[in-house]
Formats: structure tokens, sequence, C-alpha cells
């Protein structure tokens, strides 16, 4: 299940909607410039179940929860966060002792104002780990939609668009056709062949808001 995703994305604003988990008293956010582990993540703000607004965020939209949501607002730049570089959000739901009752997987935050293009391009690099199946792999979520997805990596590796899905495996340099995926997708599983791998990703997000 999916519990993140971004309503609003402008210069010095994220608006977040957060499904709601049962027995959680509050959200925590965590952030990190990297999704695979290389850069650890770090707790940098914490929402009441009855949602935040971050009294730094200049916004004229009303501020309305929508139904079993939890709606977070916020200012990247308030919390030390670039806002003109991709970094990476987790979400941990809090019991009523503050305990984690679990931690999301990394959801892609993009740039603001891209270029001024709908259908921004975008790259990114990380290593995959050495996973022995679909279920212990790298998951990582995309704030919206994507396509034309590339997958290139320097070592076999497998990958996959759905938890229960089929995976695909490329080895080393060579990318099968297969990869060059024009459907859209929001998910992706990857998890090295025995070894920890390095690979890149190059995919256009079918749209932005």
């Amino acid at each position: 299940m999916r519990y993140l995703s971004i309503n609003r994305r402008k210069p010095h604003l994220v608006d977040l909607l957060v499904t709601k988990v049962p027995g959680a008293f509050s959200y925590k956010l965590k952030k990190s410039t990297a999704f695979d582990g290389s850069v650890p993540f770090t707790d940098f703000l914490t929402s009441p179940n009855t949602g935040y607004r971050d009294r730094n965020v200049d916004d004229s939209s009303n501020y309305t929860v929508y139904g079993d949501k939890v709606r977070i607002l916020f200012d990247p730049t308030t919390y030390g966060i670039s806002d003109t570089n991709i970094w990476w959000l987790k979400l941990a739901p809090l019991d009523d002792v503050g305990a984690e009752m679990f931690v999301t997987p990394p959801t892609m935050m993009y740039q603001p104002n891209i270029g001024g293009s709908y259908f921004p391009q975008f790259a990114i690099t990380g290593n995959a780990p050495n996973q022995p199946d679909l279920a212990n792999s790298l998951e990582i979520h995309f704030p919206h939609q994507i396509r034309d997805m590339r997958i290139q990596s320097t070592a076999a590796l497998w990958a996959a668009f759905d938890s229960n899905g089929q995976e695909i495996l490329l080895q080393g340099s060579t990318l099968p056709k297969d990869l060059n995926r024009w459907s859209t997708e929001s998910v992706l599983f990857v998890r090295g062949n025995a070894a920890i791998v390095p690979f890149s990703l190059l995919f256009t997000l079918a749209y932005t808001r």
C-alpha cells in the first residue's frame, strides 16, 4: 500500500497527503539526498494526525484535510533542504508512545519549475542491494506516474515494476528492449544478482502538479 503522495509541488512548497494509519498518533518525515541509503535518512518534521502547516509557507489555498488523509505542507528550505535539487522522503507513522510503526520506501521529491517542461526528464543513480528475491528488493516510489524508462547497470541486475510482478534480468550494460518502457509506472524494484550493483534510471515524469 502507498501511504504518501504529493498533492502539489511549487517553489518553497511541498504539499503532501498521507493516508491515515490505524493506531498512528503522528507522522514523522525523513529526508536524504540518496534513495539507496548511501546517505542516511534523517528525521526533520513530525506532524500530528490532524495535519501540519509550516508557518513559513505563503500559500493562499485552503488548509483542508481530505477524509482519510493527513495533509502536511512545508517549505523545504525551512528544514535545510535545497528547493532546486531532487531529494528523497520517507514516512514513519508513530504510535501513542512515539515509536515508529514502520517506515515507507523512499519517494522522489522533484524540484519545482523544471525547465518549463510539461513532461520533464530525470536521471537518477544509486546502488541496488544484493538480495535473494523480489520481496527483499530496494523499492523506489516516484511522485507521480513515470514513463519512457531506461535502466542501465554495470553488472547483472534484477528489476520489476510491481511487488507481485515478473522480474527482468539486465545482463550488465546490455539493455533488453522490453525495458525501454513506454507504459506508465509509479514504482521500481531493483536488486543485484549476487552483488551490490550500481545502476542508473532515465525517465520522464508523465505529469506534474
